[in-house]
């Protein structure tokens, strides 16, 4: 939608119902309004001293940095937002197989309908302490930071831009205190100038004082620039036998680590992207606050190799826990590290090259004769924030019920349900004859009970209607995933402004019904997950005869689809579409979906295993193939009474479960993330025609995810839209 039109008057003109309402000229514009004057007085800025580091031996010391609250791990807190909405995350939060290694930039697709291979990252720089210390090398810092970090990542210098956020106390005109806020708008402004790296935007704030209070001096830096997705690369060490080596670039001699030679930082640069759009690179990432060291530990937690230090970086241990800024540590093969080299013998480039050591497949640092169990130190830089910020169920004290007992009962479950023996019977007759009830609703209408993957007559493309109620966020992504695999998506909002609106609402989708093969409800926080809970916005509104009448019709008539995904299945099963098939009444023996075991949301990657593949969903899948599928929710643990288990067990109609990467159920964290008894991550309705999961596999794509190795993606939209054609 065209806004604004350019033109050669000089003028910024605004018109509304074709008068104008704003005409200001390009020379006030650039005024920048009224001159006002300050009298200013920089003080001396202190000289930088080192982090504090305690501890005798190299173990302790890599312990004394990592459980600091500037490097502990941040997991508990990253995994409660959506790391994943829009399909479009190149990295999560969290890479490596153990999803523990901390990315250094956000880097996500463009979000398009259509495909795109071009990316937008953005990062931050900020150290608190070194601006308290010395607040002009503090601003420089934390703009090379930023900038660092997005160059690791791939993104090259001329596509980055800036945008600084400034907090000061309250200046009250006096010249000391206009005098910090200048000495950190120069430290930023002669960062930009070195970088050639401009700040396009911004916001600052002259108010943090109360009374005799005031804020440290706080400026923070937003890199943010575009790329293409093939030059992207993440943080986390690949395989043992690479070389790590330290890229550093020349400091000037009073700002050792912090602010280094223009000439030389920006040859750095230019050498990084260079071997990033040679593909030499497995991994890199650039130095924050902890140091090289603190580089070094988390770029080998997500998949837990170690390093083999070589003599001269072992002898110089103590330094990599000094600042660093602007420096890379890499993992390389032989060939490209010898290359380094050769250039640095020729003196070709002006920044140091040093051998750190090789990553190893056992999970500790061997330094000198000192071996660093990593393991502990992992331990001790996750529990920091543990009682604040849980990543476990360990954490949070339950008083209404044994979670022993209810963790024996899982793991029992899932012991019985991965034995050899076949679900497809039951050796009870008696508990036989009880569990065929379950193939009737409630409301006694029975289904046709569907074992093909076709539909009775080729239709083509079907239609897929994705109804979007306030609340709901994830009805793009699902209907870019449903016309990728070849379907004809539309999107139906529900309106809810008034009762009429409401009227005309259930009309629509009734009509859209019974033009439609397929229904599928996506992911989201529909109502806001009131009253006390979630989905029940969506629930009264096919409870509404008229719309309940159309989705029967769908179902027995149309020989339609249903799907319901995270929110979707949250609808689906307080319904009663799964796992009875049909909408009806719920009574005290319905299963449902509640809180996660962990008390919180979480956001990450999970494994998912194929349970039974009795369903057109399922089609282009088998029994025991494992997917990884991105989960978002606080409402996903499936509960339900024994008997109902056993049913479901039955009947084959749990479609997923929680597992590892090898495909082993796992009634665990993190496996089972929300707690799920059986581990239960999807089931279907009695004839398969209905399916509700709460993994997202409409996020799933080639180009996403890139810092998780072990990736499948689950073709279960492409099953739906097959059953069709």
């Amino acid at each position: 939608t065209p806004i604004a039109t350019v033109t050669d008057a000089q003028r910024v003109i605004m018109n509304w119902n074709n008068t104008p309402i704003i005409s200001l000229s390009r020379e006030f514009l650039n005024s920048n309004g009224a001159k006002k004057h300050a009298r200013v007085h920089i003080t001396p800025q202190a000289v930088i001293t080192r982090p504090c580091v305690s501890g005798e031996t190299p173990q302790e010391k890599l312990t004394s940095r990592m459980q600091s609250l500037m490097c502990c791990s941040q997991k508990g807190l990253g995994e409660r937002f959506d790391s994943t909405i829009g399909a479009g995350s190149i990295f999560m939060p969290f890479g490596g197989k153990t999803q523990q290694a901390p990315i250094q930039a956000v880097v996500s697709l463009f979000p398009t309908l259509g495909k795109t291979h071009t990316i937008s990252a953005m990062a931050w720089g900020a150290n608190p302490f070194l601006l308290e210390e010395n607040v002009y090398a503090g601003a420089y810092a934390a703009i090379l930071e930023s900038v660092s970090k997005l160059i690791a990542t791939g993104i090259s210098l001329d596509a980055i831009t800036l945008s600084l956020q400034e907090y000061f106390g309250s200046l009250r005109n006096d010249p000391k205190r206009w005098g910090c806020v200048a000495a950190a708008l120069l430290g930023a402004l002669q960062a930009q100038l070195d970088l050639e790296c401009a700040a396009i935007g911004g916001k600052d704030s002259m108010s943090g004082s109360f009374e005799q209070l005031d804020v440290p001096p706080t400026l923070l830096s937003f890199a943010a620039g575009t790329g293409q997705v093939n030059n992207i690369v993440s943080p986390e060490f690949k395989e043992a036998e690479h070389v790590v080596a330290l890229l550093t670039p020349h400091y000037i001699s009073d700002y050792e680590g912090v602010i280094p030679q223009k000439e030389s930082v920006r040859a750095l640069f230019e050498s990084i992207t260079h071997m990033q759009r040679k593909n030499a690179l497995y991994s890199c990432k650039t130095c924050s606050y902890g140091g090289v060291a603190e580089t070094l530990f988390t770029m080998g937690v997500g998949n837990k190799l170690g390093i083999r230090f070589s003599d001269a970086a072992a002898q110089a241990y103590d330094t990599l826990f000094s600042y660093a800024y602007g420096s890379f540590v890499v993992e390389v093969s032989r060939e490209t590290y010898d290359t380094l080299l050769n250039s640095q013998a020729a003196d070709t480039q002006p920044f140091d090259v040093s051998f750190i050591g090789t990553t190893t497949n056992t999970y500790t640092w061997i330094v000198s004769r000192e071996t660093i169990a990593l393991a502990d130190v992992q331990n001790a830089w996750e529990t920091t924030l543990e009682e604040v910020f849980s990543t476990t169920e360990h954490t949070i004290k339950r008083a209404s019920h044994n979670e022993n007992t209810n963790k024996e009962m899982r793991n029992k479950e899932i012991e019985a349900y991965n034995t050899n023996q076949s679900r497809n019977t039951c050796t009870d007759n008696a508990t036989k004859a009880q569990n065929n009830n379950l193939t009737q609703t409630p409301a006694s209408i029975e289904l046709p009970c569907t074992q093909t993957h076709k539909h009775t007559t080729r239709l083509g493309a079907p239609r897929v209607l994705i109804p979007v109620f306030p609340g709901t966020n994830c009805e793009y992504d699902m209907l870019k995933a449903f016309n990728t695999a070849g379907a004809r998506s539309s999107i139906l909002v529900i309106n809810d402004m008034s009762a009429s609106d409401i009227h005309e609402s259930v009309d629509r989708m009734v009509k859209a019904l019974a033009q439609s093969q397929i229904l599928a409800l996506p992911g989201g926080f529909s109502g806001g997950d009131e009253p006390d809970g979630s989905a029940k916005l969506i629930c009264a509104f096919f409870r509404n005869p008229y719309v309940t009448e159309a989705v029967r019709n769908l179902l027995q008539k149309q020989d339609g689809l249903i799907l319901g995904i995270c929110n979707g299945f949250q609808a689906l099963i307080k319904l009663g579409l799964v796992p009875y098939g049909d909408i009806c009444e719920r009574t005290a023996s319905c299963p449902t979906l509640t809180n996660n075991t962990i008390g919180k949301h979480i956001s990450s990657l999970v494994y998912t295993r194929v349970a039974h593949a009795s369903s057109p969903w399922l089609a282009q899948m088998h029994e025991g193939d494992v997917h990884s599928v991105p989960i978002s929710h606080g409402e996903g643990r499936f509960y339900t009474s024994q008997q109902l288990l056993d049913q479901l067990v039955c009947h084959n109609q749990i479609a997923f479960q929680y597992c590892d990467a090898q495909g082993v159920v796992d009634p665990s964290q993190p496996s089972n993330p929300n707690g799920s008894l059986m581990a239960i991550e999807g089931i279907i309705s009695p004839e398969g025609r209905v399916l509700g999961k709460m993994g997202h596999t409409e996020r799933s794509g080639a180009l996403l995810y890139k810092n998780i190795p072990y990736q499948h993606m689950q073709p279960l939209i492409e099953g739906g839209v097959s059953y069709f054609l």
